[in-house]
């Protein structure tokens, strides 16, 4: 403003900026003064003189008459004199100490970063916004504008802007390697992310005296085809997901549908008089009477009847204390006697368990008498003459190749389609053999 004038220099009286948020530094277009001169500082704002490019006096908000007394760096370098009006020359930098909010920034580049869970190379890019406040106007204004007459917030955001980028892509490419980050989650982290990155460049800001506010990550960008790619990945994922569900689905409802099926057949044995120990004895010993009746014809299949008749009661009592608890039928006699009862009478017309079969004497001479553990004479039914004969390592043998587990496992390999049946038939004929 400019009050009067004389003949030799123009002098100010009023010293003031009316200025906006845009603005950060303001140099004020004169520069002669005198001490009767008024300097207002608005709120927001801090007034700064210099002197031959030396920083002076500087003045918060109020209102200050320029005499020597509040301008003493001023006066102790013109020399002024204290009293009346002396006229001088200075320079003066209002600096707006207002926030500034809402400028955008984005990366100068792309960051080339792999996406691990995709297996894809991906160019990210990333905007937002900021905010800047000047929080030490003498460093501002020796570090950035120097001589310039003015500073707008959006020329301070250049000074910073691939700071800024740096920053966020650096930060960006570490999120990405974490294990389980893919890019169709970076959006649910985008606070986080924020307040991350603005924590990395508050020091960068704050040596030039500015501090940064309300740094956002609005966004973060790929290009559209590599964004399809992951549409595509993310779908193939998903309908993989969605058929191991169902597989599992149909594992459970195959598994229950066998526990009923299980539960129906054991009712079944139930009311029909029988369990499934009884079922597997006569599965073996009908096997065991067709093999081998199988190359002796008709009379060969009658012979060993009565042998494969007992080999399934002794091959049911063997099992009976391992699989009674489990069931509650009383297991069913296939012979109709104990062929485990030392005292039952002779039988030497081939009667067993109630088959009344006469073999005749022509069809088995004495000197091809038929060597069975079933078919024994009273003689060797003797408990005492069993214990003279019997070995401590026949006996060890015996524990050690069980021919009822050998047998039992074997059906259940066959059950589970573990061996074929030429292999089931052929083992247990080898067991068998050996017995």
């Amino acid at each position: 403003m400019r009050v009067w004038e004389d003949r030799k220099l123009t002098l100010i009286d009023v010293i003031t900026y009316d200025g906006d948020n845009n603005t950060l530094v303001y140099k004020y277009p004169h520069s002669e003064f005198n001490t009767l001169s008024q300097l207002i500082v608005h709120e927001s704002q801090e007034a700064v003189f210099f002197k031959n490019g030396q920083m002076l006096d500087s003045f918060g908000p109020g209102k200050y008459p320029l005499h020597t007394g509040n301008i003493p760096l001023v006066s102790k370098l013109l020399n002024l004199p204290s009293g009346g009006v002396s006229p001088f020359r200075c320079e003066v930098y209002f600096v707006n100490k207002a926030l500034a909010l809402n400028y955008r920034w984005g990366t100068m580049s792309k960051a080339r970063v792999m996406d691990n869970t995709y297996n894809l190379l991906l160019e990210i890019g990333a905007s937002g916004t900021l905010g800047l406040k000047v929080i030490d106007p003498r460093m501002l204004l020796s570090k950035i504008v120097g001589t310039e007459g003015e500073l707008k917030a959006e020329d301070c955001l250049n000074y910073f802007r691939e700071n800024v980028s740096t920053k966020v892509k650096e930060y960006l490419a570490r999120v990405m390697k974490k294990q389980g980050m893919n890019f169709l989650l970076l959006d649910t982290y985008l606070s986080d992310f924020s307040v991350a990155v603005r924590e990395r460049l508050q020091e960068t800001f704050n040596d030039v005296g500015v501090e940064i506010y309300n740094f956002v990550i609005g966004t973060i960008s790929i290009p559209d085809e590599q964004y399809q790619v992951i549409l595509e990945g993310q779908q193939d994922i998903q309908k993989a997901t969605y058929e191991r569900k169902l597989r599992r689905i149909d594992a459970e409802s195959d598994a229950e549908t066998d526990v009923i099926r299980a539960g129906g057949r054991a009712k079944s044995r139930a009311i029909e008089g029988y369990n499934w120990a009884d079922e597997q004895v006569a599965e073996i010993t009908k096997l065991y009477a067709s093999n081998l009746g199988s190359n002796q014809g008709a009379v060969g299949m009658l012979a060993q009847a009565p042998m494969a008749l007992a080999f399934g009661n002794m091959l049911r009592d063997n099992m009976e204390p391992i699989l009674g608890s489990q069931f509650s039928n009383p297991p069913l006699n296939f012979g109709g006697g104990n062929v485990n009862n030392t005292s039952k009478q002779e039988n030497t017309s081939g009667e067993l368990g109630g088959f009344d079969i006469d073999f005749g004497g022509g069809l088995f001479p004495e000197k091809e008498k038929f060597d069975s553990p079933f078919n024994v004479d009273n003689d060797a039914m003797n408990p005492n003459q069993i214990e003279e004969d019997a070995s401590p390592t026949e006996s060890a043998k015996t524990i050690e190749e069980d021919p009822i587990e050998i047998l039992t496992k074997l059906k259940k390999m066959l059950d589970m389609e573990l061996i074929s049946q030429a292999q089931y038939d052929s083992k247990v004929q080898e067991v068998l053999g050996r017995m």
